[in-house]
């Protein structure tokens, strides 16, 4: 008879088990739909770049955008400077200056991509000849991550810490 209970008490924590992995299944699969519905909003408010040949490029959700003084660069002398924030959609970070060119908008200093130096005047002629294969110790690269969440899966689900910057040094007045 005593065996009999110790099978009982298995059998209640086998199905005990398997109810909780259901609600697990069944949580996870809400929280994914949850996450596709807001990245389907998200791509619904996306500012999409779009080449002239018509494919787009990348998606980004434009968050700010103003134009910006870069020290060094006297008034008249450069074109307006614009400092965006931006959220992308699309792509991967690690591709944002190549997506940024792409969309006809590199990122100033980055030659590499078709971006005019700093503080070298209005960039005319600056895509005349071979583009440098890599950015040399003079050139200033307007990129900048003012804030980087890094998640991590525990026990109680995703938890992360936010990791924000000081302002890029075109904000600082560095040159």
């Amino acid at each position: 008879g005593g065996g009999g209970g110790g099978g009982g008490g298995e059998t209640s924590t086998s199905i005990a088990e398997e109810r909780a992995e259901k609600a697990a299944a069944t949580t996870s699969k809400q929280k994914k739909s949850q996450r596709q519905k807001k990245r389907e909003r998200r791509l619904a408010k996306a500012e999409e770049f779009v080449h002239p040949d018509g494919r787009r490029r990348c998606v980004l959700r434009v968050l700010t955008c103003e134009e910006v003084k870069i020290p060094g660069e006297k008034a008249g002398d450069a074109p307006p400077r614009y400092e965006s924030t931006v959220e992308l959609v699309t792509g991967r970070t690690h591709q944002i200056r190549a997506q940024f060119a792409a969309s006809g908008a590199p990122l100033l200093g980055d030659v590499l991509y078709g971006g005019a130096r700093v503080g070298r005047g209005t960039g005319e002629g600056e895509g005349e000849g071979e583009a440098p294969r890599v950015l040399g110790n003079d050139d200033a690269l307007c990129l900048h991550a003012s804030e980087i969440r890094v998640d991590v899966a525990g026990p109680l689900g995703r938890s992360g810490t936010t990791f924000k910057a000081s302002p890029p040094w075109w904000r600082r007045g560095a040159s």
